[in-house]
């Protein structure tokens, strides 16, 4: 995504993503209390499940978080114990968060993690010579003792400016589990950034536009652009016309209104019918409205290649997660099974959470999974249509 818009959609802020001039996230801020992505707790420890391999730890007084024993990171777990966690899932429907004993701490060209003393380079930064680069900044300034993540952010960047940011993020790393130490359960150590800087950050190689009708979110994105990327500063425009607000101006009731219903209709004319269950979603996607004088294969075709790009944006879009199926209109020709999929591939490798096309099984369905980090938005936008 290369432009956002941040304003008011039913009474919450909600990030509108665009990618190119087209939609591509509803993204909604919550502010339940009950603790959000990147927000650190004490916890403590309320039962441990070994049969499981996971225990469940009290974040805040009353809320339960799961925890698994990789996401432990080797640190022993007994009843009762107090360590610093950090909510990495927000909880879905019934299911309580997802909590790790890694700590994050992310910047405009990298993450600096507690718990692990790995150095990732994104897989985006093709060039051995870079990645090599990159890799030996990072080492020299954590020891071992800290770990990264570097960003696609960081391609090309100048060593000095990494080396500052990855300093800075260390020692806040640094003071965080140092104040750990003395704090009762439960308290919160870091809050979360925004949903909206979290996206700014993460797409900041990219960011063409920022527009936001809301004073106190124009004052919160100018401070973190003075401090992380200066250059930003020129891309945040204000809108400030009274007569025509600035959701309505972008259609986002309209859009927010499509996300939440079943039947999505594509340009061609086919549509989309997307049903959630407990268990996963489903895509079926049928000919409907499309009429074509060409052959039955090419027509087929080229309704399935709209489909992938369509379910790519809707399961964006909508933050669908999970197991999804989609049964795409038969092909009897693995040419033409092989280039949809790899037209489903593209299009999902540029959404910014993590997505897996696993493949097509013997039934003709699609399996893709998609990483669970926010509740769906047919969850935070409750209604009757």
């Amino acid at each position: 995504m290369n432009r956002f818009v941040i304003t008011e959609l039913e009474g919450k802020t909600v990030t509108a993503g665009y990618d190119n001039g087209r939609l591509m996230a509803l993204i909604p801020e919550e502010n339940d209390g009950d603790g959000k992505i990147g927000e650190i707790f004490v916890g403590r420890v309320q039962n441990v499940l070994k049969n499981i391999n996971a225990a469940f730890v009290e974040y805040l007084p009353g809320k339960i978080g799961y925890l698994s024993f990789k996401e432990a990171h080797g640190r022993p777990l007994r009843n009762g114990e107090c360590f610093p966690v950090q909510i990495s899932k927000e909880a879905v429907k019934t299911k309580d968060p997802v909590l790790t004993c890694e700590l994050t701490f992310p910047g405009r060209y990298s993450v600096v993690t507690v718990g692990d003393g790995g150095i990732g380079v994104s897989a985006k930064i093709r060039t051995d010579a870079e990645r090599e680069r990159l890799k030996g900044i990072a080492g020299l300034l954590l020891d071992g003792e800290y770990g990264a993540i570097i960003r696609t952010a960081a391609d090309g960047v100048p060593e000095e400016e990494l080396a500052e940011e990855l300093r800075n993020l260390r020692k806040t790393a640094e003071e965080t589990v140092r104040k750990a130490g003395m704090r009762t359960p439960f308290t919160r150590l870091r809050d979360s950034d925004p949903e909206y800087i979290r996206q700014l950050r993460d797409t900041a190689s990219f960011l063409e536009e920022v527009v936001t009708d809301l004073p106190e979110v124009r004052e919160r994105i100018a401070e973190y652009f003075r401090q992380e990327a200066p250059d930003g500063l020129e891309k945040l425009r204000f809108y400030e016309d009274s007569m025509i607000p600035l959701a309505k101006l972008r259609g986002l009731e309209k859009e927010l209104d499509g996300a939440l219903r079943s039947l999505v209709w594509m340009k061609s004319g086919a549509n989309l019918v997307i049903e959630r269950t407990e268990a996963l979603t489903v895509v079926d996607v049928n000919t409907g409205k499309y009429i074509t004088g060409k052959k039955m294969r090419d027509a087929v075709r080229k309704i399935n290649l709209e489909a992938a790009e369509e379910v790519a944006r809707q399961m964006s879009l909508r933050n669908l997660t999970g197991m999804i199926l989609i049964d795409f209109i038969n092909m009897k020709e693995k040419e033409d099974v092989e280039e949809v999929l790899r037209c489903l591939r593209d299009a999902v490798s540029k959404d910014h959470v993590r997505t897996v096309v696993v493949d097509m099984t013997a039934l003709g369905l699609v399996e893709v999974t998609r990483q669970k980090q926010r509740r769906p938005i047919a969850e935070v936008f409750r209604r009757c249509l």
